[in-house]
């Protein structure tokens, strides 16, 4: 029996913007497989146009660019953030997820993730990753166990300005 899969590849196939880098080839991977349906993020009728095509002409990945992207598979997935929300709320008011996303996004230069860190949330978010206190409740609940607390730290180290 044929195994029928349907994809939402906005989250999966660059990993929610953590593989923008790689898009083509992490797109090309899932069409390798037999799937009925592959999703990627579109924003106008332009990018629709193009992932058709895309989508119609992929060639299979080969050695050397799925080597490329199993080495980032397993840089992101020690720490990818599946944004299920499982780790919220944070008991300091932490805003865990968009801090994560900052973090591992490749969509922004740093000193727009720096920008948006120091300016935005500080007025959206009551704290900001410099008030974790390493409860580590949020690892408890994450169903993947990411290492919050630490990714927490290197966010303060990358971006806080005080």
């Amino acid at each position: 029996m044929r195994k029928r899969w349907t994809w939402n590849s906005c989250y999966e196939a660059d990993c929610g913007g953590q593989l923008a880098s790689l898009f083509d080839l992490s797109l090309r991977w899932i069409l390798q497989y037999e799937v009925d349906c592959v999703i990627p993020g579109m924003k106008n009728i332009e990018e629709v146009k193009k992932n058709v095509v895309f989508g119609h002409s992929a060639e299979p990945l080969d050695k050397k660019e799925l080597k490329q992207l199993k080495k980032l598979g397993k840089e992101i997935g020690a720490e990818y953030c599946h944004r299920c929300g499982y780790c919220m709320p944070c008991p300091q008011g932490i805003i865990i997820m968009g801090v994560m996303d900052l973090l591992r996004g490749q969509m922004l230069t740093l000193d727009m993730k720096k920008r948006s860190y120091n300016e935005v949330l500080k007025k959206a978010f009551e704290k900001r990753s410099c008030h974790c206190l390493q409860c580590g409740q949020c690892v408890e609940k994450c169903p993947y166990k990411l290492p919050v607390p630490s990714i927490m730290q290197r966010a303060v180290a990358l971006f806080d300005e005080g």
